[in-house]
Order: C-alpha cells, then sequence, then structure tokens
C-alpha cells in the first residue's frame, strides 16, 4: 500500500476538510512566515504544531493572532497569543525572548 492509498482511506473516514486541515502532512519546512507577522507569533507556532503532529482545524498558514496578554505562569512572566483559528482558546506561550515555550489547544 502506498501513502496515496493511505491518505485516499484517511479522507473517506475522517473526511477531506479535516484531513487538509491536519496540517496538510507537511513538514515545518512549509511553514511560511508573512509581512503581518512581524514578531513571529504565526510562524512558530506553524513550526511548533507541525514539528509535535499536533492536530488543528486549519492551515497554520492562514492564522492570525487575535490577541496578546502578558502573564505569569508558573513564576514566569510570559506573552500569551491566541490564534484566531481552530478551537476557542487556542494559545501560543512564548518567553520574554520572543520564543514560544509551548502551544495549548483550547476546549473542542
Amino acid at each position: 500500500m502506498c501513502w496515496r492509498d493511505i491518505l485516499s482511506i484517511a479522507t473517506a473516514a475522517l473526511g477531506a476538510s479535516y484531513l487538509a486541515a491536519c496540517a496538510s502532512g507537511k513538514s515545518a519546512d512549509h511553514c511560511k512566515h508573512g509581512a503581518s507577522d512581524q514578531l513571529g507569533y504565526v510562524y512558530q507556532a506553524c513550526r511548533y504544531v507541525r514539528e509535535h503532529h499536533i492536530k488543528v482545524t486549519a492551515d497554520p498558514n492562514t492564522w492570525r493572532v487575535r490577541s496578546v496578554v502578558d502573564r505569569v505562569v508558573n513564576g514566569k512572566q510570559m506573552k500569551v497569543v491566541f490564534y484566531s483559528c481552530c478551537y476557542i482558546g487556542d494559545a501560543g506561550y512564548f518567553d520574554l525572548d520572543g520564543k514560544l515555550v509551548e502551544y495549548r489547544a483550547g476546549p473542542k
């Protein structure tokens, strides 16, 4: 069985839109750093979900930053970035140097 057969079976079982949304089977190398993403919040989240094989409901390259809030998480000051995608409350947790530490999917 080749990968196309597997893809066909998965598409039939899960639905084409869901399968396409699960990062399209692409590696982190397919993440784009768009001009509107000056701080790299979307780009880093895209790479993170693809490298960690996190299932998301939309192509990370289409996300936008919904809001950014400062919070103390586990005793560390962080920037929590909420995205315009996926589930309610999907967020990236960034350290003060702007590096993504963790991505958390919101409730489904």
